[in-house]
C-alpha cells in the first residue's frame, strides 16, 4: 500500500471521529398549574448508547436553568438508538424534586416541544433509573372497540329515540306510537296537531258570528208557543233565551226543533208583554274577527245595548308604537243615529320611562296622549257619534298623575266598510318599563 493511500485512510477516519452528532432541539415553554411560568433546573440523565450515525453516548447526566418557563436543550436522538434508551428527566423548583419523566427523542432539523418527547410513565421503564428505561412506546392499539364491549353503552342507547320510516331532513319531527322519530305529513300551508297530525291552519274568515240579544219572530199573544230566529244556529247548544230578564232552561222551558225554531213548553208560552231575547252562535262567517274578539252578526236589529268587542291586550317595552289589541267592526254592523262607547285601561309596570298612548277609530285618533313615569294606571272613555254626514268622536282619559283630558274629532261614517279600532302604546325610553293593555270594551247602543 503506498504511503499516499495510507495518509487518505487515516484523514477519512480522523475526520470522522471528529464529526460531532446530529442534536434535536427541545425548545418550550412551561407554567405552573397556577398560570404562571416554572422556574427551576431540569436535570437529563441517559444510559450508555449509540446513536444511529454509530456515535458513542456515554453515561452522563446534564443540568439546565428553566428561567421564566423558558427551556432550551440539544439532546442525541435516542428514538433509534442501541439499545433503545429513554432520557429521565427530573425537574426541581423551590429547593426539592417537583416531578421525572421520560423523553425519547427522534430525529428533527426542527425545534421540538416537550408533549413531542415525553413518554408516559406506563410505556417508560428499563435500567436507566427511575422514569428511564429500554422499553419502547407501545402504539395505540388499531383492534376496533366493540359496542357490547363498553360497559352501559348499549342501553345508554336503547334509550334514545330512533329514526321512523317516515323520516326525512327538513320537515316538522314528531314521535310515533313506536317511539321513533317520523315527519309530519301533509300540505306546506297546514298546521300541526299536538298529537302530530296536520291540518288546515286557523282561517279568520271563518270564524263564526255571534249574535246577540235578538228578538225571535213571533207573536206574543198568550198562546202562540213557535218562534224562529233570523240565522241558522250553530252549534244549536249554543242559544242562551232569556224572558224578561231570566234565563230560560232548554229541554224545560222550551226545545229546538229540527228546522232551528223554539217551540215553547204549554205552561212556558210567553204572554202578553213579556221580552224575550236570544243569543247563538250562527253558520255565517264574520272576515276580519279574531278568535278572542265577540263581534255582532250585520243586518240584525238590536234594540238594547251590543258588545261588540270585550278582551284583555298585550304589553310592550318598544319605544315605537305597537298594537296592545283591537277591534273590528264589521260593516254594515254600525247605523245612522247608533252611538259606539269605547272604555279601556293601561297597567304601566316600572317607574324610569313616561309613555305615549293613543286609541285609533279607522284612520282617525280619537285620543293620543302621553303619561307620565309616575302614571302606574291610565284609563278613558269615550263615544263616536255616528251620523250621515260622518262620526263625531270624544274622548276623556286621566290617570295617577295625568290631569283629566278631553278632546274631540271628526271622521267618516263609512258604514258600508269593516273599521278597526285599534289601542297603541310606545314607550319614552325602550327597555326599561312596559305598558300592559289590561281590558278594553266596545260597545254598541243602537238608534231606536
Amino acid at each position: 500500500m503506498s504511503l499516499a493511500r495510507i495518509a487518505a485512510i487515516i484523514t477519512c477516519v480522523a475526520f470522522r471521529l471528529s464529526a460531532a452528532p446530529t442534536l434535536t432541539t427541545i425548545q418550550d415553554t412551561i407554567y405552573k398549574a397556577d398560570g404562571t411560568r416554572f422556574n427551576g433546573t431540569v436535570v437529563i440523565t441517559w444510559m450508555p448508547f449509540d446513536a444511529s450515525d454509530d456515535s458513542k453516548i456515554g453515561l452522563q447526566s446534564l443540568t439546565t436553568q428553566i428561567v421564566n418557563g423558558s427551556i432550551f436543550i440539544q439532546l442525541v436522538p435516542n428514538s433509534n438508538a442501541i439499545p433503545v434508551n429513554n432520557y429521565t428527566v427530573q425537574y426541581s423548583s423551590d429547593g426539592r424534586s417537583q416531578f421525572t419523566e421520560a423523553w425519547s427523542v427522534p430525529p428533527s432539523t426542527t425545534p421540538l416541544r416537550i408533549k413531542d418527547v415525553r413518554v408516559t410513565a406506563a410505556t417508560s421503564g428499563g435500567s436507566g433509573g427511575s422514569g428511564s428505561g429500554g422499553g419502547v412506546v407501545t402504539p395505540p392499539s388499531t383492534t376496533p372497540i366493540t359496542e357490547s364491549a363498553v360497559t352501559g353503552l348499549l342501553t345508554d342507547l336503547s334509550l334514545r329515540p330512533v329514526k321512523g320510516s317516515g323520516y326525512a331532513n327538513g320537515g316538522t319531527a314528531m314521535i310515533d306510537n313506536s317511539g321513533a322519530i317520523d315527519m309530519v305529513q301533509g300540505n306546506l300551508s297546514d298546521c300541526v296537531r299536538v298529537d302530530g297530525s296536520a291540518t288546515t291552519c286557523f282561517d279568520p274568515s271563518r270564524v263564526p258570528a255571534l249574535v246577540s240579544n235578538e228578538t225571535p219572530a213571533g207573536v206574543i199573544d198568550g198562546s202562540n208557543a213557535s218562534f224562529t230566529l233570523a240565522n241558522a244556529l250553530s252549534p244549536a247548544n249554543s242559544l242562551t233565551l232569556y224572558r224578561n230578564g231570566l234565563l230560560l232552561q232548554a229541554g224545560v222551558d222550551y226545545n229546538i226543533q229540527t228546522d232551528g225554531s223554539i217551540l215553547f213548553a204549554s205552561a212556558a208560552v210567553p204572554q202578553p208583554g213579556d221580552i224575550l231575547l236570544a243569543s247563538y252562535q250562527d253558520n255565517a262567517t264574520s272576515s276580519d274577527v279574531s278568535s278572542s274578539q265577540v263581534v255582532s252578526q250585520p243586518g240584525v236589529q238590536y234594540s238594547a245595548p251590543q258588545v261588540l268587542c270585550s278582551a284583555a291586550g298585550i304589553s310592550t317595552g318598544s319605544a315605537s308604537a305597537v298594537s296592545l289589541g283591537s277591534c273590528v267592526i264589521p260593516a254594515n254592523t254600525v247605523s245612522v243615529g247608533d252611538r259606539v262607547e269605547v272604555r279601556f285601561s293601561l297597567s304601566h309596570q316600572g317607574a324610569a320611562s313616561g309613555f305615549t298612548f293613543s286609541v285609533l277609530w279607522g284612520q282617525t285618533a280619537m285620543v293620543q296622549q302621553t303619561a307620565a313615569q309616575a302614571d302606574a294606571i291610565v284609563t278613558g272613555h269615550g263615544d263616536a257619534s255616528i251620523g250621515t254626514g260622518g262620526t263625531n268622536l270624544d274622548m276623556q282619559t286621566w290617570g295617577n298623575v295625568l290631569p283629566l283630558a278631553s278632546g274631540v274629532a271628526g271622521a267618516s261614517s263609512a258604514l258600508g266598510a269593516a273599521l278597526k279600532v285599534d289601542f297603541q302604546v310606545a314607550i319614552s325610553v325602550a327597555g326599561t318599563d312596559s305598558v300592559a293593555l289590561q281590558n278594553y270594551t266596545i260597545v254598541r247602543y243602537p238608534a231606536h
